[in-house]
């Protein structure tokens, strides 16, 4: 694709009505606001694919080179540089439902008990699988 196509497509394009935005300060914002409803279209659509027996819940590195503060550094990798994403997955391989790493991770809900910011995304993921009785 043509560097001119691509960035007038990247101009025009928008998933959330931007007049909508929480500010910063605010409890209730939301980092990926702008790109929400995509990764609750990409989730909805994959856990229409049936469950395997064996599932697990790992961490990927999409690597970037864009400056953005949802980037984290992990100097013990190839690619230094990136976005953390938790995903809950099969062991063939196959991701169910994925979760961008936003940094509100460990916030404690009502009801709930202060588990810490890694069993919190486990227990988000594996909401999803279904119980077998």
């Amino acid at each position: 694709m043509p560097v001119n196509k691509f960035e007038k497509i990247r101009r025009f394009i928008y998933f959330n009505d931007n007049s909508k935005i929480v500010s910063r300060d605010n409890a209730a914002h939301d980092r990926l606001y702008k790109i929400r409803p995509i990764v609750w279209k990409l989730n909805e659509t994959c856990l229409n694919v049936p469950f395997e027996k064996y599932l697990y819940v790992d961490e990927d590195i999409c690597s970037t080179k864009a400056r953005h503060n949802l980037k984290r550094y992990n100097p013990k990798k190839p690619h230094k540089w990136g976005y953390k994403i938790y995903v809950l997955s099969s062991v063939s391989g196959f991701a169910y439902k994925y979760e961008p790493e936003t940094g509100a991770e460990n916030v404690v809900g009502p009801n709930e008990p202060n588990l810490g910011a890694a069993a919190k995304v486990v227990v988000r993921l594996a909401r999803e699988i279904p119980r077998i009785d």
